[in-house]
């Protein structure tokens, strides 16, 4: 059994209690979405159990076959960390930008967390600009339908008024030829 000097218990129960807190006051400036509030406060509640009850860490590593506690406590906290980044990046390729990636543990884990945020404002400004492209091009579709059929509207018109004209010609012709004939006989 491990025995953890009551000092450091006491600082990892003002560590996971501050966590706590700091993630309700995320949560009442709306800064993080509930999805992530729960995940939080359960990593908070996680950590919180591991410094009351360090003994549940020993005996887990001791049935898992661990070499030491810590190593499945980091493991733990390693998956935990790699899961909630994989349900990000998900969240990103759903074209759901609203919560950054915010992870400042100074590894490999915010490095990737800085390159999803990245690619998230990246994609953002290509969709918004994609979305802009559109409305200029629905603008062009209805400024062309709208020529086309004034266009339309133009030919048939003018059309009416060369064809009264040249019927009347024509007309007119057809009588004077009439009238010809007629006086030729």
């Amino acid at each position: 059994m491990i025995e953890i000097s009551i000092y450091l218990r006491v600082l990892l129960v003002l560590g996971s209690i501050s966590t706590a807190a700091f993630i309700l006051k995320r949560i009442r400036q709306a800064k993080v979405q509930i999805e992530d509030c729960i995940f939080w406060l359960f990593f908070a509640a996680f950590l919180l159990l591991l410094s009351i009850f360090p003994e549940v860490a020993s005996w887990v590593s001791r049935l898992l076959e661990f070499e030491s506690p810590i190593n499945l406590v980091y493991l733990l906290i390693i998956f935990v960390l790699l899961v909630h980044q994989f349900s990000m990046t998900v969240r990103i390729s759903q074209m759901d930008f609203a919560t950054p990636c915010n992870v400042t543990t100074g590894d490999e884990l915010q490095n990737l967390s800085q390159s999803i945020n990245v690619m998230a404002q990246n994609l953002k400004a290509y969709i918004a600009e994609m979305e802009l492209n559109q409305e200029l091009l629905q603008k062009d579709l209805e400024r062309a339908t709208k020529t086309n059929q004034m266009r339309r509207e133009f030919i048939a018109n003018v059309s009416h008024d060369f064809k009264t004209p040249l019927t009347l010609i024509r007309a007119y012709t057809e009588a004077m030829l009439e009238q010809h004939e007629s006086d030729a006989e």
